[in-house]
């Protein structure tokens, strides 16, 4: 696997993260999401 393939892996998996905290509408669930949208 290259650089480029390894990063996509990892940007699906965050963009997963992300999905399953915004299904839950708490306070805490959104910062985690901003946090792995901006905390790259």
């Amino acid at each position: 696997m290259d650089f480029m393939e390894i990063m996509m892996a990892e940007l699906l998996k965050m963009r997963a993260a992300i999905k399953e905290e915004l299904m839950v509408p708490t306070p805490c669930g959104a910062r985690t999401a901003i946090r792995l949208l901006y905390g790259l």
